[in-house]
């Protein structure tokens, strides 16, 4: 069996011989959401415990998790409406930090994570 596996831009094209039992299993399509960032902002809203908080400080710093460039999540215009939101609703300015989960994935570039989390996520790395 012949298999075409997406590498970066391109694809690699890995032949597996016959005797190993072989399927290929796709993703199922998804819906893109209509606007990523306010559906971010939504989920911020029902799940966050930084609204209004009295207790917050100039020494509070936020830690917002993101995925790597192997994956389709559009962060880059996530990532904005995202800090907007935190930064109005009390996390302090400059205390935001990014934090890309890349598991066992090999460290991006600094010109994939430009892509990836847009030039205000990239300064909030």
């Amino acid at each position: 069996m012949t298999v075409e596996l997406p590498y970066g831009d391109d694809c690699l094209t890995v032949t597996i011989p016959n005797r190993y039992p072989t399927r290929v299993i796709e993703p199922n399509d998804v819906r893109p959401a209509e606007s990523p960032a306010r559906r971010c902002v939504q989920q911020y809203e029902r799940r966050s415990s930084l609204h209004h908080s009295p207790t917050s400080s100039a020494r509070d710093r936020v830690c917002v998790i993101g995925d790597g460039i192997s994956r389709p999540t559009p962060t880059e215009v996530m990532v904005p409406a995202l800090l907007d939101k935190l930064i109005a609703t009390g996390a302090p300015q400059g205390q935001v930090r990014i934090v890309i989960g890349l598991g066992s994935h090999r460290p991006m570039t600094e010109a994939e994570m430009r892509i990836k989390l847009g030039r205000r996520g990239l300064r909030a790395l």
